[in-house]
């Protein structure tokens, strides 16, 4: 099932996928077809109205979140009308018709219908579209470079914590001696995979979570604030991969009921909801003044004679910390932690030196991944420019 979460700014992303049940009936009604596009219905104001063509084999079908658009035309190519919504002279109608409700934009499918798309030949449509292609798997090949520069530094700092971590072990089935159960008894919480990491972590130096810091519980009130909009941060503005935040502009009159949580520059958010997706955000002076969701942990107050702040923020970040709360999560489809819960999260704590050394690579893996995903977007909004000038010369002529 594709879900609004697979559509993202730089394409599909089909790492993270649900599957569901359907009658023949049902499956045939909403089953996707090659050359099918999809839209975002409603998200952020940069992912609203986002659209990519459907190209899988197999049995597929779309959540309600997102709108199916079928081309009825011989004379136009799917890819063409994407890469067209996709450029900035797509996105300003787009913007023009997306409303706010409750600090997310929406479109719907009347709306989508108006989109006014030029129509070259389709030789031109497809030599346009062919250059487009080369440039983002350019600009694919420069993020995943930098992908995998942030991905390959999570073994070398376990290695440099003094971890030796074993093979982890799926079972189906499992056995749990009643005298060894503590105040859970839900089976997921002994899968022997979480058993093993904390057996991992409780081998070296290591403390929970609550012993080496404090939350933050402050809250705003919207009816208080001087100005019309205000900066929010929520879950879904938070970069997973790199660990930093994005705040929108919101008018204070349309502020989600969750936009609550004062924070300040050095805070570190960490989300409540999926708490292993890892969305963990440092926050710098950049963000002072922000909101952020109820959906977050804030922690303000870190014992620096333990642990170094950003150390902390990177290590909450690592799987055998994300495994952690997943285990500590409640709820199936929706899994949640409360901040008691992530507050006994085991934490390792090395020496000082050996979190500055780890801070050092981290660091140096950040810049490098800055420059090839700057490099990468450079690519990109270069050839999506050239794209929109031919067309524009094309309909000027």
């Amino acid at each position: 099932m594709i879900r609004m979460n697979n559509l993202q700014a730089t394409g599909w992303d089909l790492s993270d996928l649900k599957h569901i049940e359907l009658d023949a009936q049902s499956l045939a009604r909403y089953r996707l077809k090659h050359g099918d596009l999809l839209f975002n219905r409603t998200n952020s104001k940069e992912l609203v109205g986002k659209c990519e063509v459907f190209k899988e084999d197999g049995d597929w079908v779309f959540a309600s979140y997102l709108i199916r658009v079928q081309l009825a035309a011989e004379n136009v190519l799917p890819e063409f009308v994407s890469s067209f919504l996709n450029s900035p002279a797509g996105r300003i109608q787009i913007d023009q018709v997306s409303r706010q409700i409750a600090g997310m934009s929406n479109v719907n499918a009347e709306e989508l219908k108006r989109l006014e798309v030029p129509l070259p030949s389709l030789d031109i449509q497809r030599r346009l579209v062919a250059e487009l292609d080369d440039a983002r798997r350019r600009r694919d090949g420069a993020l995943t470079d930098a992908g995998r520069l942030v991905a390959s530094f999570e073994p070398w700092a376990i290695a440099q914590i003094g971890m030796v971590q074993t093979v982890p072990t799926f079972r189906n089935y499992y056995a749990v001696r009643r005298t060894s159960l503590s105040v859970r008894i839900d089976p997921f919480y002994y899968a022997p995979e979480f058993v093993e990491i904390e057996r991992e972590v409780r081998s070296v130096a290591h403390a929970p979570l609550g012993d080496l810091v404090d939350f933050s519980n402050i809250t705003w009130n919207p009816s208080e604030h001087p100005d019309t909009t205000f900066r929010y941060i929520e879950i879904s503005g938070v970069d997973r991969r790199r660990g930093k935040a994005k705040a929108s502009e919101v008018l204070v009159t349309d502020a989600p009921s969750r936009a609550r949580m004062l924070v300040e520059p050095n805070d570190i958010l960490v989300s409540l909801t999926r708490p292993h997706h890892g969305s963990i955000a440092l926050l710098d002076e950049g963000h002072r003044g922000c909101i952020a969701s109820t959906g977050f942990a804030v922690i303000r107050h870190v014992d620096s004679t333990r642990i170094d702040r950003r150390f902390l923020w990177a290590t909450l970040r690592l799987s055998i910390c994300l495994k952690q709360m997943l285990r500590r999560a409640s709820g199936g489809n929706y899994p949640a932690i409360t901040q008691d819960e992530l507050a006994n999260v085991l934490i390792p704590v090395p020496t000082k030196p050996i979190q500055q050394a780890i801070l050092k690579e981290i660091m140096r893996r950040s810049d490098e991944a800055d420059r090839l995903e700057s490099h990468a977007e450079s690519t990109w909004d270069e050839a999506r420019t050239r794209f929109e000038q031919q067309l524009l010369r094309m309909n000027a002529a």
